[in-house]
């Protein structure tokens, strides 16, 4: 189960970041007047969240119950803070992705607030933005010390 909930969260990642960098081009070009903003965008942009929920719930099955990493760094006799390994996926990588899903899910919500597509516009973008750019610092990227392959197959 550990490496089937393993590979589905490692290419869950690439779905995650090709939705949500259509979803931040999708809404720039409403917060910039070129398109309104209708109910296929809204559709789009509901998808998009659960998807990355989705993606979510896999790490969070991974980091409660499969992972050995996890279990390993909460043993009471390990110094997880000294081992960049281990800190990552126990402690940084968890609360990343926390924070990148709050401003996610803030951004999708404050953007239903409005009629307006331009404001709609604006929330969405600046959110991806900033949720992409903690997605990105947080994925294990092969030239990390704690890196992992760019493409799992097993």
């Amino acid at each position: 189960m550990y490496s089937l909930i393993l590979l589905l969260h490692s290419w869950g990642r690439w779905l995650v970041l090709i939705l949500l960098a259509m979803l931040g081009l999708k809404a720039y070009q409403c917060w910039m007047k070129k398109r309104g903003w209708g109910r296929h965008d809204h559709l789009f942009r509901i998808i998009t969240l659960g998807v990355f929920d989705f993606q979510f719930l896999l790490g969070l099955l991974l980091y409660f119950f499969y992972s050995p990493i996890v279990k390993v760094a909460l043993q009471p006799d390990v110094d997880m803070m000294a081992d960049p390994h281990l800190r990552f996926f126990a402690l940084e990588h968890f609360f990343a992705m926390s924070i990148a899903l709050i401003v996610l899910h803030i951004g999708g919500w404050m953007s239903k607030r409005t009629s307006d597509p331009q404001i709609i516009g604006r929330r969405l973008t600046l959110s991806i933005i900033f949720t992409l750019l903690i997605v990105l610092v947080s994925i294990p990227w092969p030239f990390f010390p704690y890196g992992r392959t760019l493409f799992r197959f097993g």
